[in-house]
């Protein structure tokens, strides 16, 4: 990767990561994020069918702009995508190793743990009826996306600093 291209894919980054500000400005706007303070979202309660598919749909487009961050970080540095029934998974897992001479790791151990957790409700929300969707497991992850949030941008600075320094300088 040179210059020009670690400038794309800090363009690209940023941009993930204001959609991940427009979700959860939304969320805010409905008393979902940082903490869960409301019962309702959009005047619906939150175990109504139409509630879980609302959240189930925030939850599944955050998980959508984190693995597309990956996805930026994989093609730019050439290290190629995974393949096979589980490379959602090995995506993120990879994007958790740092690869000596090409990359520093981009998401922690710690943060590789709970995007795990989002990850499997995103192939829920994607493989099931909205009907079936678990509002007691939407909470607890909802419970949880402040802290993802946190993590996320602090792995994500520490990896654009550590690129900086190398494409920058």
């Amino acid at each position: 990767m040179n210059k020009s291209e670690y400038i794309a894919l800090k363009a690209r980054i940023d941009y993930e990561l204001q959609n991940l500000n427009l979700i959860e400005q939304a969320l805010r706007e409905e008393g979902l994020f940082p903490k869960v303070v409301s019962s309702n979202i959009s005047g619906l309660d939150l175990s109504s069918d139409l509630a879980r598919r609302a959240i189930g749909s925030y939850l599944h487009d955050y998980y959508n702009a984190i693995e597309k961050i990956a996805t930026h970080v994989c093609r730019a540095t050439g290290e190629g995508m995974p393949d096979g029934d589980n490379w959602h998974y090995q995506l993120i897992f990879n994007m958790s190793l740092e690869l000596d001479g090409l990359r520093p790791r981009l998401y922690s151990e710690e943060t590789l743990n709970l995007l795990n957790e989002l990850r499997g409700f995103r192939h829920v929300f994607r493989n099931v009826y909205g009907v079936n969707l678990d509002s007691n497991k939407e909470m607890a992850l909802l419970k949880k996306l402040s802290k993802i949030s946190k993590m996320l941008r602090r792995d994500i600075a520490s990896f654009i600093s550590i690129m900086d320094e190398a494409f920058l300088q």
